[in-house]
């Protein structure tokens, strides 16, 4: 059995900032194109706040991408932080398959 490997996921923050980048855009661009408060922008550059499906619409019309894409980025991170350390679980299915072959 392989083990799996969890790839590393990055924040959709460091997306923004590198959509704003990509454009010589600020926040306060963003902003204005959002119709939305600066301290809203800044929230979702530096990472504290997560991208809901109402920012997502908003993210996807001012970078021509779709809102399934900040969504999936938001999903995609909240799940890679929230993987579970190893508990033994791989172990104990390697055993029973083990167990399992042995019987045959």
């Amino acid at each position: 059995m392989s083990k799996l490997k969890i790839a590393e996921a990055f924040p959709p923050a460091e997306y923004i900032r590198d959509e704003l980048a990509a454009r010589g855009w600020t926040q306060t661009d963003l902003a204005r194109v959002l119709g939305r408060p600066l301290q809203f922008v800044n929230a979702l550059c530096n990472g504290k706040k997560q991208i809901t499906p109402e920012a997502a619409w908003g993210l996807s019309q001012a970078f021509g991408t779709s809102p399934q894409v900040w969504l999936n980025l938001q999903s995609t991170y909240q799940l890679w932080m929230t993987r579970p350390k190893s508990d033994g679980a791989e172990k104990r299915l390697k055993a029973r398959s083990l167990a399992l072959v042995s019987r045959v």
